[in-house]
Order: structure tokens, then sequence, then C-alpha cells
């Protein structure tokens, strides 16, 4: 009897966070949150990040970077941040390297347990994903995407940053397919593949200074696209301050 309620109650937690990932909103972001959690000014520096979910309540998953990955060591830090997130209703992602298959597999799945024993994030983010057609390549991300889930983390996302050849299509849940500086997506290259469901899909242009200059192309993509994140951060790290439109472009996903 114990076991039967303990499943039923798995399942409920599998549904639900399943329908956190994208079921219950047309579109969501994924938004990579790679600046140091700290207090400036009186305020928690991803502070921004959570008003802006509470204002528009659209699925929002943040990925975290400790240090190229969860790091060897806890950061109590991140301990709080990571929950202040979850307590507010955002869902994390951890950052792993893949270096395009050539991070070696055992190092990859060390990341994820040290994700999981250091600071439990909801799922995986797997960057430098390859894109080459190489059936090894393939089998890389599923083993990697299996290993996650057998760790109960329930999402995987993978960012080659580009186009992906199909063969990949089932080797993680989500893809970034776009990830460029100053210049929005064009139609044809998110939209291809848009017989897929659009949560498979997600592009995070940088360097976009107005998004008043993008409001259409946004609109656009959500037609075939189920994450979407802009900003107007640069540089070698474009992913160290959140944008100052960012409420403008919750708006514009929750339409």
């Amino acid at each position: 009897m114990f076991y039967g309620i303990w499943m039923v109650f798995a399942v409920a937690i599998l549904f639900f966070t399943k329908l956190a990932y994208g079921e219950t909103c047309e579109t969501g972001t994924i938004v990579p949150l790679y600046l140091y959690p700290e207090i400036k000014n009186g305020v928690h520096n991803w502070q921004p990040l959570i008003d802006a979910y509470s204002n528009y309540s659209i699925p929002v998953w943040a990925i975290v970077n400790v240090h190229n990955g969860p790091g060897l060591q806890l950061d109590a830090n991140y301990v709080h941040a990571i929950n202040l997130l979850k307590a507010n209703g955002i869902h994390t992602l951890g950052y792993v390297l893949t270096n395009y298959t050539r991070r070696a597999m055992s190092l990859a799945k060390q990341d994820v347990d040290n994700w999981k024993t250091f600071y439990e994030p909801e799922g995986i983010f797997f960057d430098e994903m390859s894109n080459v057609r190489d059936e090894n390549n393939v089998n890389y991300y599923k083993e990697l995407d299996s290993y996650a889930k057998g760790k109960r983390f329930n999402v995987t996302v993978g960012n080659p940053g580009t186009a992906i050849d199909l063969a990949y299509v089932d080797a993680v849940d989500t893809i970034m397919i776009y990830e460029s500086s100053g210049k929005f997506p064009h139609f044809s290259e998110y939209c291809a593949n848009a017989n897929y469901p659009k949560k498979k899909w997600g592009i995070f242009p940088y360097n976009l200074q107005s998004i008043a200059d993008i409001r259409e192309s946004i609109l656009a993509a959500k037609n075939c696209v189920g994450f979407i994140y802009v900003t107007d951060d640069f540089g070698d790290n474009p992913w160290d301050t959140l944008p100052a439109y960012l409420n403008e472009l919750f708006s514009l996903l929750k339409i």
C-alpha cells in the first residue's frame, strides 16, 4: 500500500514538473544566470529576475553556473540563491560543459553528481553541445541525458547555439538553436522544424540594446520556439547581468 502511494506521489511530481516546463504557457524563457549571487545596495542581484517572474508568471528556467559547472565544493551563497529562486517559483538548471563531446564522459557525469550533491537544481544544462551528424556524438548526449534522469533531474537542455541535425532531437528535452550577438535570428533559422513541439527549441540572442526594435520578431518567434531569452549584455560573458528591459521581455512572452 505504501509503495503504491509513493508511486502516485512520484508520478504527480513528474507531471507537474512537466507542466511547469512548458505545457501551461505558450512561451517561457531559459535565462543564463552567470552572475555571482550577492547583495548590492541592500538588494540581491538575482532579485530582478524574481520580480519579473512575479509580475508575469511565465515558465522561467535559470541556468546556474558556479565555476564552469558546480565546482568541487559547496558555495553557501549559491545554495541560498538557488533556494531563493525555487521559493519564488523559478526553476533551475545546473551548468555542465561538454566541449562538443571532447570532454570526458566521466567528468561530465561527475558534474551532474556534484550538482545533485551540492545544489539540487531541477534540471541540467549541457553547454557546447555538438551539432555534427555523428552517431557517437548523438549517443554521448543520450547517455548524459539518461544519466541525469537517473539522478532524478527532470529536465535536460542542450546548447549547440546553432542549427542542429535532427538526429539529436531525442537526445535532450530542449535544444538551444541560436546564441549569437547583435542580431535576432531570421524566421527561417528557428522555424525550420516547426513540426516539433515548440518546447523542443530555444533561442537566446544577446547584445540587443533595444527591445522595441525586436518586438515583432519576438512575437513571431513564439509561433515556433518554446523558450526565448534576449539581453542587452555583451562581451566575453554576455550573461553576467540581467537586461534593463527584462519586464518588457516577459510581458511579450506572456501575450
